[in-house]
């Protein structure tokens, strides 16, 4: 059998707020059944009548975390930038921060638990402040760890315009939500004592009935996924010439009938995944999406693949490959089981090998209401999840654990690789990250990048900024150390432009590109800039701004020579820096080898 939460409240002494009681929730959600609230990752709600907590008091949880992402599961604030108390979870970090304030003093604090909660799965989370000290439980007691405070948590009081409760969310200095959760949360309970367990989850056999994978059948079977029945859930998915789907990220294919699947197999998959989104290849489940007993998930904001499978006596597992296959590139894909060991190959590259938990894997059978496959989404309450978007062109199950991709003998690999230059192993950490590997810049200093590869003929930025509004800064700068610049990528607020300043091999003189790009907004934006050959490219959330000819290759120095400086949020100056970026920067990567 596999198990599944059963959702209880024992009865309390100590007085509760219901913090998902949309009654009092401004915008109010739409609540699923029994009560359930979805959260989008694109804003949250406020809470009226919250009442005041004294140093004591436990917050307490059931709650689905999307995979690679990060939010606020909730925040009390001034509706500006201080959080008294609040619980963020973040990918980049892989822990849980509880943020808070003491009496008398305005720093903003923090104690942080290495405990993931964004991977899919229901958790029971237990928050617990016992005058000077917090401690985290997940999932009664897998985790469970006990961290200082400076002080006691402090406390604006009732709820008041500059004293609110958000959930899955929190606020900007304008007051708008931010930093937004993805997911579901089941129940959570504000208790006004500090509780030694949590009073909302207990783990009970269910009557479902899992059936384990059978060996694999000695002679081998190719099975085209996509001549087996199956129905289309909208009209966001459409047939191609070349009989494969193209999935706008608004529906999936349903299969009507699929075989057994086996502890030894591989999946082929030949795909085109629109850049740096999120979605199901496939996935089989239990309906409400929770049980995967077999799914790939690629993340293009976390630059992973990911295998969810069922273990027998662990429920839903999963193990990740590092590889971006969401950038708008065509790739072959062959993930192979054999043994308890996954392997992921692409475009004939081996990603990797992950062992997994159990050899013998979990399955759920037949079609039922109670098992679906899926391809381009995973079940869920809400009736689909995590939605591909892009082309899968070719969709094989194999009996047998294939060794290379059938039909490609030779590496045709149109991988990307690229570098972080957020990675604090490649920059000085003149500037530390906030939760969330965000980067904050004041407008007094930048980063200087210390190990970086030389970019060719064709090369690519990838940013994600939130710039202050009507402000201007370098978001990247490869130049001398007096400033002359070999590339590098100028945000005006002045004349809504961005530029590429650059020089082309042979020459020091110094050259111009503009597009018109108005980011300086305070808002978050992404930036891709695209350098093939002689010609450069601008794209803005998706959408090209423009293109130039460049009049020749662009230049280029290696970081660590003497008049070789890269920098992020700012230009080298004969030693020190100038243009100072205000603002933010959650992704740069870098792109030595490709115009993306």
């Amino acid at each position: 059998t596999s198990t599944t939460m059963e959702l209880t409240t024992a009865a309390q002494e100590v007085t509760s707020f219901n913090f998902l009681n949309v009654s009092q929730a401004t915008p109010k959600p739409s609540p699923l059944p029994q009560g359930w609230i979805s959260f989008d990752g694109t804003r949250g709600y406020v809470l009226d009548n919250v009442p005041a907590v004294g140093s004591s008091f436990s917050v307490a949880l059931v709650l689905v975390q999307s995979p690679g992402t990060s939010g606020y599961i909730f925040a009390k604030t001034d509706n500006g930038l201080s959080r008294f108390y609040s619980l963020y979870s973040s990918q980049f970090t892989r822990a849980v921060t509880f943020f808070y304030k003491v009496a008398g003093a305005a720093t903003q604090l923090s104690a942080q638990f290495p405990v993931q909660l964004d991977d899919g799965n229901v958790h029971s989370v237990l928050l617990t402040v016992a005058e000077t000290s917090v401690s985290l439980v997940v999932d009664q007691g897998a985790y469970d760890e006990t961290l200082p405070l400076a002080g006691n948590v402090a406390d604006c009081g009732v709820s008041s315009a500059t004293c609110a409760l958000h959930i899955g969310q929190r606020t900007d200095p304008d007051g708008t939500g931010t930093r937004a959760f993805n997911g579901v949360m089941y129940r959570a309970f504000l208790y006004t004592d500090d509780l030694q367990a949590n009073p909302l989850t207990t783990i009970t056999p269910s009557t479902t009935t899992t059936t384990l994978l059978t060996e694999s059948a000695p002679e081998a079977e190719q099975i085209d996924i996509f001549s087996l029945s199956h129905t289309t859930t909208s009209p966001g998915v459409s047939t191609r010439a070349d009989g494969g789907y193209n999935f706008d990220g608004t529906g999936a294919l349903k299969l009507e009938s699929f075989p057994p699947l086996s502890s030894s197999l591989s999946i082929v998959a030949t795909l085109r995944q629109d850049f740096n989104t999120n979605g199901y290849v496939l996935a089989k489940t239990d309906a409400s999406g929770f049980e995967r007993y077999f799914g790939l998930y690629s993340s293009g904001s976390s630059n992973r693949v990911s295998f969810y499978y069922s273990a027998p006596g662990r429920g839903t597992s999963v193990v990740n490959f590092p590889v971006t296959l969401a950038d708008d590139q065509f790739h072959d894909v062959l993930f192979v089981l054999e043994d308890g060991i996954a392997t992921l190959i692409v475009d004939t590259l081996t990603i990797g090998a992950q062992e997994l938990a159990s050899a013998t894997l979990g399955d759920c059978g037949a079609p039922s209401d109670s098992c679906l496959f899926f391809i381009g989404q995973r079940s869920s309450v809400v009736g689909g999840s995590f939605k591909f978007t892009g082309d899968i062109t070719r969709l094989e199950l194999h009996t047998v654990a294939l060794d290379v991709f059938p039909g490609v003998d030779t590496n045709t690999s149109t991988l990307y690789e690229f570098v972080s230059l957020l990675d604090e192993d490649v920059h000085d950490q003149a500037i530390l990250p906030s939760p969330g590997n965000i980067y904050v810049f004041d407008g007094t200093k930048g980063l200087t990048v210390t190990s970086a590869p030389d970019v060719s003929t064709k090369f690519s930025l990838l940013i994600e900024v939130r710039q202050d509004k009507g402000s201007s800064a370098y978001l990247v700068s490869k130049s001398t150390v007096d400033g002359s610049r070999f590339w590098g990528l100028y945000s005006s607020g002045f004349s809504n432009t961005i530029s590429l300043f650059y020089r082309i091999r042979g020459s020091t003189e110094q050259k111009t590109v503009r597009f018109p790009a108005a980011i300086s907004d305070n808002l978050l934006h992404n930036i891709v800039l695209s350098v093939d050959g002689d010609e450069a490219t601008l794209r803005v959330d998706g959408a090209t701004v423009g293109s130039s000819s460049l009049g020749g290759f662009v230049d280029d120095c290696s970081v660590g020579s003497s008049d070789c400086v890269l920098n992020v949020g700012m230009r080298a100056d004969g030693g020190a820096g100038v243009f100072f970026l205000t603002g933010a920067l959650y992704k740069v990567n870098l792109y030595p080898q490709d115009a993306i």
